[in-house]
């Protein structure tokens, strides 16, 4: 990661479930730690329509959130 020789540990999520019975909406923080860069830069390389991924320049959290539509879901009926 960055300057020094350790790559970036994902610190969040963690043991997070996303249920679309429960809310239609699939959301949640990401957290990254890397003791060697003061900043880390997250990017979402493969997204879906209508996600919205947010991340600030030096910063090591992130955001996502989706809404997927009927169809989207119909795409794939199992994800993981």
């Amino acid at each position: 990661g960055g300057a020094g020789t350790g790559s970036p540990v994902f610190i969040t999520p963690s043991n997070h479930t996303l249920d679309l019975d429960r809310s239609g909406t699939i959301k949640f923080n990401i957290e990254v730690r890397d003791p060697d860069s003061s900043s880390v830069t997250l990017t979402m390389v493969q997204g879906f329509d209508g996600a919205d991924f947010q991340t600030s320049t030096g910063s090591k959290l992130a955001s996502f959130r989706w809404t997927p539509t009927e169809a989207q879901i119909a795409e794939r009926p199992v994800w993981g």
